[in-house]
């Protein structure tokens, strides 16, 4: 049996069983394979003198060999027998008729009358037909398309409160007048006349405000020819006192508050909201819509707040001067 000699610094020198060439390696490569590097023939590293009983154990234990068959020399390398493979596991490769047997078996993707054609141009999108009873989720680039707009809301709102309580004060003037109609004497035709558009208009502000607190399209429209009418109101009334400042000033104000009105009763975001796509969004939803946090709302609040105060204060005057 063939050796190796160990150097002082651990390293086994051995030499080829086959063409001698003298090799060198590390000891704890002492009984693995390796090949020649000139003559390329597979050959066993030996163990040094002293550790050959225990190289030949450890080998014939690594390869299921037997001490004997482990030292006999061997010309070609032994292969280990390994375990063949499960056939019913192993891959099959199909043949070329059983490859075209399953395409022609294989439904087609063309549309059929049960299943509409794919117009999204994906080919991993799901046909029409399984999509049938779901509820497909659309992306708008539009903001607020896919929610509530209840920035918006709130002005409408606020808008709606104000024509509402306008309305009641056009009721209320009517049943002054008519209270006072005794003092008077009788009622002129004129005055039956102011009478009853006064009737109209607060009824038309109340409906309107109402209609616009629940988002109907006939009350936004109802709502902006009410603002126009009271802009040409307001601008008759400037032309035919122009050199009366205070009250100029107070229509000139009017005017502007009424533009305000038709701008943001006027536009594309007011127009979503009235429609009955979006009113059937609020009924779903439960929430709340701050419509006292608008400008439409407490700007006017308190503009009654200082007429009061305002009216207060002159009505304390002329009692103290009295």
């Amino acid at each position: 049996m063939a050796t190796s000699t160990l150097t002082p610094s651990g390293r086994l020198v051995f030499a080829c069983p086959n063409c001698e060439r003298k090799a060198r390696s590390k000891r704890t490569a002492a009984g693995k394979r390796r090949r020649c590097r000139k003559c390329e023939e597979p050959f066993r590293i030996p163990f040094p003198a002293k550790d050959a009983a225990e190289g030949l154990t450890a080998v014939a234990a690594a390869a299921e060999l037997s001490p004997a068959a482990a030292e006999a020399p061997a010309g070609k390398p032994q292969r280990v027998k390994r375990r063949p493979l499960n056939p019913s596991k192993a891959p099959r490769r199909r043949s070329r008729a059983q490859r075209e047997a399953l395409k022609a078996e294989a439904p087609s993707r063309e549309a059929t009358e049960d299943e509409a054609p794919r117009t999204d141009g994906s080919p991993y999108a799901p046909p029409a037909a399984r999509l049938e009873g779901r509820p497909r989720r659309t992306r708008t680039g539009r903001k607020g398309e896919g929610k509530r707009d209840i920035a918006y809301e709130r002005h409408l709102r606020a808008i709606g409160i104000w024509s509402v309580l306008g309305g009641i004060l056009c009721f209320g003037l009517v049943g002054l007048m008519l209270l006072a109609l005794p003092a008077m004497g009788g009622a002129p035709m004129q005055l039956l006349a102011i009478l009853g558009g006064m009737c109209l208009l607060g009824s038309g502000y109340i409906s309107s405000g109402v209609g616009l607190w629940a988002y109907q399209g006939w009350a936004r429209i109802m709502t902006l020819a009410l603002t126009a009418i009271g802009i040409a109101i307001n601008l008759i009334q400037l032309v035919a006192q122009p050199g009366n400042i205070p009250n100029g000033l107070g229509v000139l104000f009017g005017i502007a508050w009424a533009v305000a009105i038709l701008a943001t009763v006027g536009s594309s975001r007011a127009s979503r909201i009235c429609t009955a796509q979006y009113r059937a969004k609020v009924a779903k939803s439960r929430a709340s819509v701050p419509f006292y946090t608008s400008p439409f709302f407490y700007v006017p609040l308190g503009m009654v707040v200082l007429g009061v105060f305002l009216f207060v204060l002159a009505l304390v005057a002329v009692l103290l001067t009295a």
